[in-house]
């Protein structure tokens, strides 16, 4: 219960943060990261799905950088504490949901092709309905 609400304020600070200034706080990253290790440590199975995080850094590169490094690093933060399947349900929601709101905002003519969202409110998002749902 700790590390779940660890991650949601996490989360929701890094979510203001990047609507606001379009930035995610490596040193709020770093300091949530510790502290899912931490709280981690009885159960280490689950580290390894930090992978995600990795693939993410791969795709931000080839998209030379459409898909934010700073998310994709909270992507591989996550991977510490959650297990693969938690990771990727919240992932799927997430990237969903994101899609859904991207469509949306371009039929509404608020958004362009070229325009991008943060990216943190959508794995929020996907964090708390996995916690409900998953």
């Amino acid at each position: 219960m700790i590390i779940e609400i660890a991650t949601l304020a996490f989360l929701g600070a890094g979510s203001v943060l990047d609507i606001r200034k379009r930035r995610i706080s490596l040193l709020l990253t770093a300091a949530y990261a510790l502290t899912a290790a931490v709280l981690s440590l009885p159960d280490p199975g689950n580290g390894y799905s930090f992978f995600a995080g990795f693939l993410a850094a791969v795709y931000s590169l080839l998209t030379r950088g459409a898909f934010g490094m700073g998310d994709a690093i909270v992507i591989a933060v996550l991977g510490i504490p959650y297990g693969t399947e938690r990771l990727f349900s919240l992932l799927l929601i997430a990237f969903a949901s994101c899609g859904l709101a991207s469509a949306i905002m371009l039929a509404a003519g608020k958004k362009k092709k070229t325009d991008s969202l943060p990216f943190l409110p959508f794995l929020f998002l996907g964090t708390v309905l996995s916690f409900a749902f998953c």
